[in-house]
């Protein structure tokens, strides 16, 4: 063989060597050990027309199949649109400040395809699985992130914490894998003073901060009004259980967005089961009591869904398969104190009443 022919098929072996791999992992090291942040896709990089294994390689939720419909691909378009700027964070945990499952669970009456509950923690709605169904490995919400003040008359001297959040597991077992935004604030001698920023949880681990710069306690820009996209799915799921999982994070609003990878263990988790899916406005456990929860005004979501290992979809009026339950909030005097009305198959609004308003 020439030196000519040798010499062009190395060179053709170098330039196919050096054409990007879409399907490469493109992850990178967070500064927490085993946690993963996926970088800025190419300018070239099209997620509606790249493979399953290059979405997997850059951080994106698996894309919907033609039976799913045209609203499922219309949904996971606009979570996947290259225009937000994808950011590496920095973790950092809350110490006391917890995102609990549903305590003090009350079931009610069923009225067509869901039934009452009553928490003393959680409002919003929650799916559990059919009889022989396949577990929760994923859940999607959107929503808008409420404006907080301490209930009209009443300025503590102290915090009042509401969270948002979508979450799988916390309702039928205590495995609780979750993220999504809190919305608090401060009141001393009249003046409301509020703090917003977003956060993902794997408990039993405290409440992970999600910051542009840790050390400074910098979030990314993030107000109230913000329109979020969030979705949390469980990874090779063995045995009845994952422990592993992704985040997308997206603040449409601001521009940027956060795609996640990471172990149980690496964000002091366990493990979770797939046994509910949920979409919850929640008063915030911290130091080991339940928070008061401020005035929210009216937190407006929409596209709740949920997908099982089956690839099957799953709204909180659409539920499929699932058993739908529809949960008001109590105060510390029992009393009702945030509750959700649904809108179509799919669209949730919160409010607040009792106590959070007087």
């Amino acid at each position: 063989m020439s030196w000519n022919i040798v010499g062009a098929a190395i060179c053709g072996v170098l330039a196919v060597a050096a054409l990007p791999s879409f399907a490469a992992d493109r992850s990178v090291p967070t500064n927490l050990p085993g946690v993963r942040a996926f970088a800025q896709p190419p300018a070239g990089f099209n997620p509606l027309t790249a493979s399953a294994a290059e979405l997997e390689s850059w951080g994106y939720p698996p894309r919907p199949g033609p039976q799913e419909g045209p609203n499922a691909l219309a949904r996971w378009s606009e979570a996947v649109s290259p225009s937000l700027t994808r950011v590496i964070p920095q973790l950092a945990k809350t110490p006391g400040v917890y995102h609990r499952p549903a305590a003090g669970l009350k079931i009610g009456a069923t009225n067509g395809k869901s039934t009452a509950a009553t928490s003393e923690n959680w409002s919003g709605y929650a799916l559990t699985p059919g009889n022989g169904a396949q577990p929760f490995s994923y859940v999607e919400g959107r929503w808008t992130v409420p404006t907080v003040k301490q209930a009209p008359g009443t300025c503590s001297g102290g915090w009042d914490y509401s969270s948002q959040w979508v979450g799988i597991g916390g309702f039928a077992d205590g495995y609780l894998l979750q993220a999504g935004s809190a919305a608090n604030v401060f009141c001393d001698i009249g003046n409301n003073v509020p703090e917003y920023f977003p956060w993902l949880e794997w408990l039993p681990q405290s409440e992970l901060v999600i910051y542009e710069n840790a050390s400074k306690s910098i979030t990314y820009p993030f107000a109230p009004g913000d329109y979020l996209i969030v979705i949390v799915w469980a990874t090779n799921f063995s045995s009845g259980a994952s422990t592993t999982g992704n985040l997308l994070f997206e603040d449409k609003t601001q521009g940027w967005g956060v795609s996640l990878s990471f172990s149980a263990a690496s964000v002091g988790g366990s493990q979770v089961t797939g046994q509910s899916a949920e979409w919850i406005v929640e008063r915030t456990d911290v130091g080991g009591q339940f928070a008061t929860l401020p005035d929210y005004t009216a937190d407006p979501w929409w596209d709740a869904l949920a997908k099982d290992l089956g690839s099957t979809f799953h709204y909180p009026g659409a539920p499929a398969t699932s058993a739908v339950y529809d949960i008001t909030m109590l105060d510390n005097s029992n009393n009702p104190v945030s509750f959700v009305d649904l809108v179509g198959p799919a669209a949730l609004w919160f409010f607040p009443e009792g106590s959070a308003l007087k």
